[in-house]
């Protein structure tokens, strides 16, 4: 009888401890569910740092100051491209790899490329009319500052006042005929 009943206490114990190590496992399965879960709703909240907001700005600003620029309203492409290839610099590691996060990543590049061009337009603009008139290279050494990662050092590239003095051109050509609709000769 106290053979059997040790045999008894074995066979219960075995059971229990099955039954506590299935219940860990289970709680280890449920945590990670729950992780996984808080991942999918932080996602609908992310936001960027405003650190990664002003490298990506940094980013559009060096890239409609190109020398080589022509295609403006489709810059939004090489602004992700450049994000993409230096994402480890700019701190953009934790968006990539997550569709969710790459969209929201591509709505802000574009909103931030349209800024930057209207504020580039309206720096040309501003360069020929008005108080803020200036000469090409003042308006070069200028938008360099502003705009070129790094600055124009210590003296802006012939490229870039070329393609300035382009620029300029056609908004100039573009603008006259506003100017004589506004003080006729």
């Amino acid at each position: 009888l106290a053979t059997r009943t040790y045999h008894l206490a074995v066979v219960f114990h075995g059971i229990a401890e099955r039954r506590r190590q299935d219940a860990k496992a289970n709680g280890i399965e449920n945590v990670a569910e729950v992780f996984n879960d808080l991942k999918i709703r932080l996602d609908d909240t992310f936001n960027f740092t405003s650190e990664q907001r002003g490298n990506i700005r940094g980013v559009a600003q060096d890239a409609i100051f190109q020398a080589d620029r022509t295609a403006f309203i489709a810059m939004h492409w090489d602004v992700e491209r450049m994000c993409r290839e230096q994402q480890n610099d700019l701190k953009l590691t934790n968006i990539y790899g997550s569709p969710v996060r790459e969209k929201v990543l591509m709505a802000f590049i574009k909103r931030t490329c349209s800024s930057v061009r209207n504020s580039f337009r309206q720096d040309i603009r501003n360069s020929i009319v008005g108080e803020t008139r200036c000469t090409l290279a003042e308006f070069s050494y200028e938008s360099a500052v502003k705009y070129k990662r790094g600055g124009p050092g210590e003296k802006v590239e012939a490229g870039f006042t070329i393609h300035n003095a382009l620029l300029v051109s056609c908004i100039s050509i573009s603008i006259s005929p506003l100017l004589t609709m506004i003080h006729p000769p």
